[in-house]
């Protein structure tokens, strides 16, 4: 294991230990949950980042909530939610999702796009163009979710986008990659890989991301959270945290 997996493992291990020492203390507890998603949200040095993690903090003090963020696998918080009054965030809101929470937000939005190498000249008029080629697309994903239920079948399946971004460039075993932009544009610079090597060869669909709450949340707390979110948009609060960000959405 390398150095940041032994961490990583270590984090998630401490997180699973606080939320049972938590419910097992006040099981009406209400759990704030997240992944790394940089630049979205991301945890170094103790610390988390990100221009969700930004905006959650300041709902959480308007809010008046004592509690703290923790970080999980998704797949293991989607275990939890169902049994726990949780949030998860950034988490997209799709229709497949719709049901399984309730919904504040959005609290950020961002754009699925289609990158291919600089090299490729090739103009894409529509999604259907890259059905043909070869994509790299991050495992259980919305962006997976998406090009599955589209019928891609050149697919090559990863569990981070920085696999992506070497297939692409370095190693050339894929012609497309598809990821929301924001996290694309990321992963380019923290792999520094130059700008200039690839290609925002198709911009697909907007999508929004939410805090998606488990339904046994009290919608008198969903209520709260949603008029703070709003009141934060309506006095500049919020555009000031996305101000000092760098990553801006397409």
């Amino acid at each position: 294991m390398t150095r940041k997996t032994i961490v990583t493992v270590l984090l998630m291990m401490v997180s699973l230990f606080n939320i049972a020492s938590s419910f097992a203390q006040d099981p009406n507890r209400l759990m704030l949950v997240t992944n790394e998603f940089p630049p979205y949200a991301s945890f170094k040095d103790g610390q988390f980042s990100g221009i969700a993690v930004d905006i959650i903090t300041k709902l959480m003090s308007q809010a008046g909530y004592p509690g703290k963020i923790i970080i999980l696998p998704w797949k293991r918080a989607l275990q939890y939610s169902q049994n726990q009054k949780m949030m998860l965030f950034p988490y997209t809101r799709r229709p497949y999702r719709e049901k399984s929470f309730k919904w504040i937000g959005p609290i950020l939005n961002d754009r699925f796009v289609f990158a291919v190498r600089s090299s490729d000249k090739r103009i894409f008029s529509n999604i259907d163009d890259f059905k043909n080629l070869q994509i790299g697309v991050n495992e259980s994903t919305p962006t997976a979710f998406r090009l599955h239920e589209l019928a891609f079948e050149k697919l090559q399946i990863v569990t981070s986008e920085k696999f992506n971004a070497k297939k692409l460039v370095a190693g050339n075993r894929i012609d497309a990659w598809y990821a929301p932009y924001l996290i694309l544009k990321y992963t380019i610079q923290f792999e520094k890989i130059a700008e200039k090597e690839i290609r925002i060869a198709f911009l697909d669909i907007g999508v929004d991301m939410y805090i998606a709450a488990s339904l046994s949340v009290p919608d008198e707390t969903i209520a709260l959270w949603q008029k703070n979110l709003d009141e934060m948009k309506e006095n500049g609060t919020y555009q000031l945290i996305l101000s000092k960000s760098i990553y801006k959405p397409r």
